[in-house]
């Protein structure tokens, strides 16, 4: 294994710790770890960089503390006693204080009470749709909370030239609410904002039917 090689993989230890590292290179990863002993080890420093981090009790929504990166240094080279642990928490400080400003950004969390984002009212919430055709590219999607009802704002491509799409706000209770129509046009964008008279809170999903009442797109909200 090249000294090349392993720089490359090392790259990708800290996405891998967090959870952030994606396919196929995680995959890769994994092959590599299996016959390469040095990054084995230095993945195995991060993962106690990682957890100690967790330890210090920093929520992501609340600045650090300023002795935060000393305090996980300290619970890392208290992991391994004499000087290869102390030797091996300096190693890895800059790197735990990197892992703090993940932290700060809501990257991770880190604490076993943590909650959901809420929005409020005129926030724009993300929605995600289940495409049910391969041709259709969703930009946008998002939901926003009002006083009157819900407005929905998408930004949609691939959809049939000319053909009417029928938006529908599903209430908890089961209750089918309109809220619009547009054509499609093909591969240039539909920017629609479009607005349903049922309250966010109320709504429990919604979808966009074709001419034929097929559904092409659906989210749960």
């Amino acid at each position: 294994m090249s000294a090349n090689d392993c720089r490359r993989y090392r790259e990708l230890i800290g996405a891998y710790l967090l959870g952030q590292l994606e396919e196929p290179e995680r995959s890769e990863l994994r092959r590599h770890l299996e016959g390469c002993n040095r990054c084995r080890v230095e993945v195995d420093e991060l993962r106690a960089v990682v957890e100690s981090l967790g330890e210090s009790g920093v929520r992501p929504d609340e600045s650090p503390p300023p002795d935060l990166e000393d305090r996980v240094v300290s619970r890392v080279a208290k992991r391994d006693t004499g000087g290869a642990g102390v030797r091996r928490a300096v190693a890895v400080a800059g790197i735990a204080a990197a892992l703090v400003l993940l932290a700060v950004l809501g990257v991770f969390a880190i604490v076993a009470d943590d909650e959901p984002q809420e929005f409020g009212l005129g926030d724009e919430e993300p929605i995600e749709f289940v495409v049910a055709r391969e041709e259709i590219t969703v930009e946008k999607s998002v939901v926003v909370a009002h006083t009157w009802g819900t407005e929905l704002l998408l930004e949609i491509k691939g959809l049939e030239p000319g053909e009417v799409y029928t938006v529908t706000l599903e209430r908890a209770d089961g209750e089918l609410v309109p809220a619009g129509t547009f054509i499609g046009v093909g591969e240039v964008k539909v920017d629609c904002q479009l607005n349903g008279a049922v309250l966010r809170e109320d709504a429990r999903s919604v979808s966009i039917t074709d001419e034929a009442g097929e559904v092409v797109l659906s989210s749960e909200l």
